[in-house]
């Protein structure tokens, strides 16, 4: 498991360098995240390491070259399902990979159409800054 968090924290910090971001994606490094963040009910669930997997998307969101194919793996609906998490540092990587794709105007359509906004504002009420701040930059 430690290996794994490694991994991952590993590749979220090659993703803040954005020459990384195209290596991370054609080299096949999206469908490890994803499954290390659909593990939310397992035995081998590691918030640890969901964080890390999830900064690592949020990196990824940041290139909006990039966004329509994350978007097709299923990447809205990831950040969506975690921007409730009761783990905090979780729930604001999800909440920035989420402003990103909000930030692409060319995304909008999509993120209306599948967007809960009640959850989105929901957030808005917690105690921690960087939650409401990607929360406002998402509404």
């Amino acid at each position: 498991a430690l290996t794994r968090r490694f991994a991952a924290m590993t590749m979220s910090n090659l993703a803040s360098c954005e020459q990384n971001l195209y290596r991370i994606f054609y080299e096949h490094g999206i469908v490890p995240l994803i499954s290390i963040l659909r593990q939310v009910d397992s035995s081998e669930n590691d918030m640890c390491l969901q964080q890390h997997a999830m900064a690592c998307l949020a990196n990824l969101t940041s290139c909006h070259v990039l966004q329509h194919d994350l978007i097709e793996f299923g990447c809205v609906q990831l950040s969506m399902e975690h921007i409730k998490c009761s783990n905090v540092l979780l729930r604001t990587y999800a909440l920035h990979c989420f402003s990103n794709f909000a930030s692409n105007r060319n995304t909008h359509f999509f993120l209306q159409t599948r967007c809960a906004v009640r959850e989105l504002i929901g957030n808005l009420h917690c105690r921690e800054n960087q939650i409401k701040l990607y929360t406002a930059k998402s509404l």
